[in-house]
């Protein structure tokens, strides 16, 4: 589905982005994997992926809290004169405290990881897919954005400010051929749930069509679709993937 397309990911070592990183790959694209945490384990992970499918995985570091280190690696990203097909902005992090306990600080981080990482990183791509006159842009919120939820205020927050900038770039891009889109999962099986209570995630897997949590495969198969030809007329739109919420 994506032979040959260059594509970008943001916090591609665990979870939902090393998923999206998988299926790209055996899809065959090439692809730029962003994340702070570039182990051994990690690199030995993506060289597997590029043996086994026949494309170009290139490791790029930054911490999504530090703008500097975003421009450096779309700096080193651009300097390889090929075109960015796609981007995806999956790196996060969630923080569960109720709204009264919540600091400043704790909000600052979320917002600088959460939003302005992927404000930044899309601004500068977002510059080369007008001059190529064709791109897909593919961010992530929650449903916790959309129905709100006790102990993620500031989370929330955060991802509500993802979907609302990803249906106003998607206007403003669309006559260069450049597509947004949001994908807004529900509770999804990674390391960001290890803290809520097996209570909490009972209550929401009673609440869910498909009574169970989503596999991190399961998420990554949308960001696919949007990123292929098989979603050119969508733009602009969040896709929930709650499993019935």
């Amino acid at each position: 589905m994506l032979n040959d397309k260059n594509i970008i990911v943001t916090g591609s070592n665990r979870g939902i982005g090393k998923s999206i990183v998988k299926i790209l790959a055996s899809n065959k694209a090439n692809i730029w994997a962003v994340s702070r945490n570039i182990t051994d384990e990690y690199i030995n992970f993506l060289r597997d992926l590029e043996r086994k499918n026949g494309i170009f995985i290139k490791p790029i570091y930054a911490d999504m809290r530090s703008e500097e280190n975003i421009k450096d690696a779309y700096k080193e990203i651009s300097s390889e004169k090929k075109q960015i097909d796609g981007l995806v902005n999956t790196a996060g992090i969630m923080n569960n405290t109720l709204f009264s306990m919540t600091s400043s600080s704790v909000f600052k981080d979320e917002m600088s990881v959460n939003f302005y990482s992927i404000f930044l990183l899309t601004q500068l791509v977002s510059k080369k897919m007008q001059r190529q006159k064709n791109g897909s842009i593919v961010n992530f919120t929650s449903t916790v954005a959309i129905d709100g939820c006790d102990g993620k205020a500031s989370y929330s927050a955060t991802k509500g400010a993802i979907l609302s900038f990803t249906k106003s770039i998607a206007k403003e891009l669309g006559s260069y051929n450049v597509r947004a889109n949001c994908i807004a999962p529900g509770i999804v099986d990674t390391d960001l749930i290890s803290n809520v209570s097996d209570e909490k995630k009972k209550i929401y897997i009673d609440s869910t069509s498909l009574k169970r949590i989503a596999h991190t495969d399961e998420i990554a198969n949308v960001a696919l679709f949007l990123l292929s030809e098989y979603s050119s007329y969508i733009t602009g739109q969040v896709i929930r993937v709650d499993g019935g919420l």
